[in-house]
């Protein structure tokens, strides 16, 4: 699993979400900013969809400025080099990011069992920049 570099230490939560019939397994960010990213969550999973497939080991993100913080959001393709691109599920992206804002003030990232996807949610300090549209600025690498 990818372990962001900022964490001192990271709990991990699993939780059996039965809509889609996986276990969540969520690590909280221990340290940084806490906010609230929960009202961009909905926007960055759906709009996850609208994009060419994220190439194996890399991600798709985006900012979201709130007031005196950021929210960022993204999905890591967990698939080996090997492997074709791949969209994030849009149900998973939610679950998981849901279960984040719901249990880790600070952020933190989760994954479903037998998905290809880490999503992260992490607030942070300062904004997204002078080139953040409003709903979020977007990349994919």
């Amino acid at each position: 699993m990818f372990f962001n570099y900022r964490k001192i230490a990271y709990v991990t939560l699993s939780v059996a979400a039965p809509a889609i019939g996986q276990t969540v397994s969520v690590g909280c960010f221990s340290t940084g900013t806490a906010g609230v990213c929960v009202d961009h969550i909905q926007t960055f999973c759906q709009s996850g969809q609208n994009i060419l497939p994220v190439g194996p080991q890399n991600t798709y993100a985006r900012c979201f400025n709130e007031d005196g913080y950021k929210c960022d959001l993204t999905a890591w393709n967990l698939l080996p080099s090997s492997s074709d691109g791949d969209v994030p599920s849009a149900v998973n992206c939610q679950t998981i990011l849901d279960t984040i804002s719901e249990v880790c003030p600070q952020g933190g990232q989760g994954s479903i069992t037998a998905g290809t996807f880490v999503f992260t949610l992490d607030p942070n300090e300062g904004s997204c920049g002078a080139d953040a549209i409003a709903g979020g600025l977007g990349s994919s690498t």
